[in-house]
């Protein structure tokens, strides 16, 4: 679950998991090889968003910070 949702916090492994029972329902309905095709959900998610689901929101929603190397740039550039 964490691989999916995000490590470091509490919430990406409760998306994580959230995910898995959505994805595992859904697939099921469908082939009784879901395993399979969530495999490569799982592959997809280290290879396009390490970070996971929880990674993708706080990149699009998230505050920036000074800490930001992006941020800084932005400021930066405003001047």
């Amino acid at each position: 679950m964490v691989i999916v949702g995000g490590a470091g916090t509490l919430i990406g492994p409760m998306l994580g998991a959230a995910f898995f029972l959505t994805v595992e329902h859904q697939l099921s309905n469908y082939t009784e090889a879901w395993a399979l095709f969530f495999g490569l959900i799982f592959i997809a998610f280290v290879i396009f968003a390490p970070e996971g689901i929880w990674g993708l929101i706080r990149a699009r929603f998230g505050r920036r910070t000074a800490e930001d190397p992006e941020y800084r740039r932005g400021v930066a550039g405003a001047r």
